[in-house]
């Protein structure tokens, strides 16, 4: 299988590689199963949230969680909408009323108003 989407290419070095690292983020590599587990948990609290042609928020924080959510959703085929955690309150809840957001996927603290919060970093990799 030689894919040609990034995603495909992921998924092949998460199968064929999986103790190789894949990140180094803040002065830690993270392996390509770490990577796979962390996109498990959040597509499984997704799963749970039955979302449908909805928009997610993504708080874009440099961690694995946050590189783990964007690949989370690309494979539940939803779209997603990057707050800044920099940016005023006030800024990312109008972005998140713009774009008719229920849910946000944030790996640190957030105090959104209005929405269903998943905490990624908090969310535990269940083995088969």
């Amino acid at each position: 299988m030689q894919g040609n989407s990034v995603i495909e290419q992921v998924i092949l070095s998460i199968k064929k590689f999986p103790d190789r690292n894949a990140f180094f983020i803040c002065g830690k590599f993270y392996t390509y199963n770490e990577f796979a587990k962390n996109i498990s948990k959040i597509r499984k609290s997704l799963l749970e949230k039955n979302i449908i042609n909805q928009n997610v928020g993504i708080v874009a924080n440099d961690d694995i969680e946050t590189y783990a959510s964007i690949f989370a959703l690309w494979l539940e085929g939803l779209a997603y909408v990057p707050l800044h955690p920099l940016q005023p309150i006030d800024r990312n809840q109008e972005i998140i009323s713009q774009a008719g957001i229920k849910i946000v996927l944030s790996s640190g603290a957030c105090l959104f108003s209005g929405v269903d919060i998943i905490k990624t970093a908090q969310l535990v990799f269940d083995e088969f």
